[in-house]
């Protein structure tokens, strides 16, 4: 009798993954299928052709079987023969022999660079949406891609880390190995990438905040002009570089301040108008100007008005003193105008307040028979002057 073969006529294809991108040639152990082939018939010999015509002709058999290598890229069909060694009665089929391509995924241009949110050097990042879509730039959904610590995790399929929230764990620097499968023929190929974590400029935490009294012509209404960038030399000292390696802008909002691209800052820092009744936290964010890393904090702005002093009543005295009717005495000013809580007094003789009256319990005009006194009163909590 004749050798059977399967129902289609043809043996299943025999597929192996590329090893070597992009030539398609892989070397097949022809002998692995011998099994399927004869499908449990016994005196049965098998023989490989390049070609049905050549298992037809018997001629030009695979010498080496058990590793023979295509000569047609990616597809070749062999011929087969199957002979009944008792009687030499023979049949004759294909089965195709498959290269699938290796994944070729695109490796990076140097190290994937992030920004710490500290100094510590590590980062969490999201691999899939910063990462993946520049690996597969040329074959968007065609690869299943996972991370890896290690190659031979990677080569296996083992341990994968969250590549949607994955932390590093090596400061400033980490490696990780990328698998790249096709899902369907299952090949994949491996590759390490690079994570890099540069440091967020340090950002001090107790940044003061920034009083100043009400001076302008409406001393009363809550509103004044801060300098902001006081704050800018306390916040470059703190850092690890120069000051010329970083940029300090300032906000209204937090938003604004931790924006990528960052808001709209405030372009008149040095003379920034602020009134009480308005929300009091400024928003600073300091940025190295060569990474782009930034940390931001806050401080507050607090408008001290100063009292309302009232003039006090016409004091005079009569001229009774040892030398009488010269238009000059003694008057004890201090008494007179007696204190204000929370503030000292002082006295002086001129309106441009240069000229103190040292010692006003005891005074004695300069300018015969009236003499106007400014007078200056000081808050000794915020320094603001009354006059």
């Amino acid at each position: 009798p004749l050798p059977l073969l399967p129902l289609p006529n043809y043996f299943p294809q025999y597929e192996l993954c590329e090893t070597v991108a992009p030539v398609c040639i892989e070397t097949f152990d022809l002998t692995t299928r011998i099994t399927t082939i004869l499908q449990g018939q016994t005196g049965m010999q098998v023989t490989f052709y390049p070609s049905l015509a050549e298992a037809i002709s018997n001629t030009n058999p695979i010498s080496n079987p058990s590793a023979y290598t295509n000569v047609i890229p990616c597809a070749q069909t062999l011929g087969i023969r199957i002979t009944n060694t008792t009687t030499n009665c023979y049949v004759t089929s294909t089965m195709d022999i498959v290269v699938n391509p290796q994944p070729q995924p695109i490796p990076p241009i140097g190290a994937y660079t992030v920004c710490g949110s500290d100094q510590t050097g590590l980062s969490c990042v999201d691999l899939t949406t910063n990462v993946t879509p520049g690996i597969l730039f040329l074959s968007p959904g065609v690869y299943t891609i996972t991370y890896h610590l290690t190659a031979t995790d990677a080569t296996n399929n083992l341990n994968a880390v969250n590549a949607s929230h994955y932390c590093t764990i090596t400061p400033f620097a980490q490696f990780l190995w990328v698998r790249a499968e096709n899902p369907i023929t299952h090949c994949f190929s491996i590759m390490q990438i690079q994570i890099n974590v540069d440091p967020a400029p340090v950002m001090p935490t107790n940044l003061v905040a920034i009083a100043n009294c009400d001076v302008d012509s409406n001393a009363q209404d809550g509103c004044t002009t801060f300098n902001l960038e006081v704050q800018t030399p306390i916040i470059t000292a703190a850092q690890a570089l120069p000051a010329i390696n970083y940029s300090v802008s300032y906000y209204t909002t937090q938003g604004a301040a931790s924006s990528t691209p960052a808001g709209l800052s405030i372009f008149n820092t040095t003379s920034f108008n602020y009134c009480n009744s308005i929300n009091n936290t400024i928003w600073v964010r300091i940025e190295n100007i060569n990474t782009h890393c930034f940390s931001v904090g806050s401080f507050q702005l607090q408008v001290n008005t100063p009292i309302v002093l009232t003039t006090p009543t016409l004091y005079s005295l009569c001229d009774s003193d040892a030398i009488s009717n010269n238009q000059y005495t003694i008057f004890n000013m201090a008494a007179f105008v007696g204190s204000v809580p929370g503030h000292t007094l002082e006295f002086f003789l001129d309106a441009a307040h240069t000229q103190l009256i040292s010692n006003p319990s005891a005074f004695q005009n300069t300018i015969a028979a009236a003499q106007t006194v400014h007078i200056v009163a000081t808050n000794t909590l915020t320094g603001c002057k009354s006059y």
